[in-house]
């Protein structure tokens, strides 16, 4: 599948990025590469990592496993949540979630 500066300016507006960022990337991307040039999704991102930035956070998530993310708005702050199923790491040291019990 291939797509044009403009369909990834429309996806950057999509992301909250700002329109002069998206028309300045379009623009780029015109001059680079000629107008109406088609571009390869696949050469534009690194398909063997999902990473996600915060301001305050980087966490990495094997690609197969992206879809567990999700993002929440609670009593009016955005969250990221991850599903947990399993036991809970942080720097290789268990972790209980608050209100669960010592099984």
């Amino acid at each position: 599948m291939e797509i044009t500066a403009k369909d990834i300016a429309a996806i950057l507006v999509d992301a909250a990025i700002s329109e002069e960022k998206a028309e300045a990337f379009q623009s780029c991307c015109n001059e680079c590469f000629g107008a109406g040039v088609t571009l390869n999704p696949l050469n534009l991102i690194d398909v063997g990592r999902f990473e996600v930035k915060t301001a305050n956070a980087t966490i990495f998530v094997a690609p197969e496993q992206s879809y567990l993310l999700e993002t929440r708005v609670i009593d009016g702050r955005k969250y990221l949540t991850i599903p947990v199923e399993e036991e809970i790491e942080v720097n290789g040291f268990g972790v209980r979630t608050q209100g669960e019990k010592q099984g």
